[in-house]
């Protein structure tokens, strides 16, 4: 346990994270006093991980000029695009309606932005699905991704619970 909980405080640096329970194999961590709060569309949330979700999160990949890249900030980048209310994402030709705990992403758009090659990009989405983190949903619309290991946030106006996030 004590390797866990220090894993954990190594891959959410930019937070103050507390394990507040372990239920089999998935680790629940509330994530607080978010830096820079404004970047965020939430000021506190809480995650259950796996541990494979918690390996895969401290790992890096490489980008295209060789520079090291932590998985934990690709997703908390993705992160930062989740909605909090249900709406749509005007920032894409063909936004969609999305639900709270889910955003809007392009491949190719999430590539550039972290100098990947789109078929890298498209791995590490896969990975990330892979290990609980997120669900992901490709139409000829656009593309989606839904935040399955986000089991509650709160905002300065109201905090929403896992009950809450699976109705809407």
């Amino acid at each position: 346990m004590e390797l866990e909980r220090d894993k954990s405080a190594v891959i959410i640096e930019m937070v103050k994270t507390d394990i507040i329970g372990k239920s089999n194999k998935n680790h629940i961590l509330r994530i607080t006093h978010m830096k820079r709060q404004n970047i965020y569309p939430f000021s506190s949330i809480s995650l259950k991980l796996t541990a494979d979700a918690l390996e895969w999160l401290s790992g890096t990949t490489t980008d295209n000029a060789g520079n090291e890249i932590r998985h934990i900030d690709i997703f908390s980048g993705l992160l930062k695009e989740m909605r909090t209310t249900a709406g749509y994402d005007g920032s894409f030709r063909r936004p969609l309606n999305l639900k709270p705990s889910q955003a809007q992403f392009s491949e190719i758009g999430l590539a550039e932005r972290w100098k990947l090659g789109r078929k890298k990009m498209h791995n590490i989405l896969s990975r990330m699905e892979d290990a609980g983190l997120v669900e992901i949903f490709n139409s000829r619309i656009g593309s989606a991704i839904t935040f399955s290991s986000v089991t509650s946030w709160e905002t300065p106006d109201k905090s929403v619970s896992d009950g809450e996030i699976n109705e809407k």
